[in-house]
């Protein structure tokens, strides 16, 4: 399913034994980051599907399809015509024999007609139904601004489920209903929260993470700053791992790992850091050291250091004196 969605298999390696290693401990990339159009509860069924603890995945596949079928009802309330595979016992045969059997019998010499096949049942029936829509239609709607002020205080929420009861009950109804209404707030909120879900699923599967070598935990530690676009740090981790630990025969598999990670940083561009943004905080520091803060300029100075450990010219501008 994650392939035929994303149009790449979750994992993908250099060897067998990286393979198994990656299904056993590491997480694939989520399928909503490949495909930005992807609805949010398929993407989680997805990553349910996946997930490394057998007894919180889907317990069998009539689960899945029952899940997946009251994902397309979801979709269809919100709007969204969805392709749905006719059940299998509808085949021309049964439909066939079913016709016969109509046109066989009567009502006269027949068995009792079903009770939903009454007009006295259905007519009643239909009408309750029609009321239902006209209701939904016709009944006011919260406005915008209602909608929004609602979701603001779940958004702020430490829980998790608020998150989604924030989206589900109300942003998605305001993104729905009013298009034109709050668009910069909606998109912010719909990425902090791809952002929130992220970090949980993150911290869930990190804490199961168990490595076997030292050798081993340097070498993705190394591979998370690649994947956060810090290729400077991934490059001095993999530079420092390889003689670190090349004497250790049980460690080989990670040092030829980290040299083929080396090799890729150098036919890859690096990519540029966001300078407007470093330009501004660094101009901020230079500010609080002329107007004499300088406890609020030492925490500054300490953190960025910290963050820029690794980036020996960033460290020389921090650390400039106005």
């Amino acid at each position: 399913l994650y392939t035929i969605v994303t149009g790449r298999p979750p994992f993908m390696a250099t060897s067998t034994a990286e393979f198994m290693h990656k299904h056993c401990y590491t997480l694939p990339e989520r399928p909503a980051n490949l495909v930005p159009k992807l609805p949010p509860e398929l993407d989680d069924l997805i990553c349910g599907l996946l997930t490394k603890e057998p007894s919180r995945r889907p317990a069998s596949a009539a689960v899945v399809l029952e899940q997946l079928d009251r994902i397309r009802g979801k979709l269809e309330r919100k709007g969204v015509q969805v392709a749905w595979p006719a059940d299998p016992g509808d085949t021309l045969e049964t439909a066939a024999l079913t016709e016969d059997s109509d046109h066989g019998n009567s009502d006269e010499d027949g068995p009792p007609r079903p009770l939903m096949s009454r007009p006295i049942v259905v007519i009643p029936a239909f009408l309750v139904v029609v009321g239902l829509l006209l209701t939904g239609l016709f009944w006011p709607h919260p406005s915008p601004e209602e909608l929004w002020s609602q979701a603001v205080p779940l958004l702020a929420s430490a829980n998790p489920d608020d998150w989604d009861r924030a989206w589900n009950e109300y942003l998605e109804p305001l993104g729905r209903r009013y298009p034109d209404s709050h668009r910069e707030e909606l998109a912010t909120a719909a990425r902090q929260l791809a952002t929130r879900r992220e970090l949980k699923w993150a911290l869930e599967a990190g804490s199961k993470v168990q490595y076997r070598s030292e050798a081993e935990r340097w070498y993705y530690r190394g591979l998370a700053f690649v994947r956060s676009g810090d290729f400077v740090t991934a490059r001095q981790i993999w530079e420092n791992l390889i003689p670190a630990f090349s004497s250790l025969e049980t460690e080989a598999r990670w040092v030829t790992l980290a040299q083929r990670g080396l090799e890729g940083l150098n036919s890859t561009p690096v990519p540029l850091q966001s300078a407007p943004v470093l330009d501004a905080i660094l101009r901020q520091l230079q500010d609080l050291r002329k107007s004499g803060e300088e406890e609020a300029a030492q925490r500054l100075q300490t953190a960025l250091e910290t963050l820029y450990a690794t980036d020996p010219d960033t460290l020389s501008r921090i650390r400039e004196k106005p």
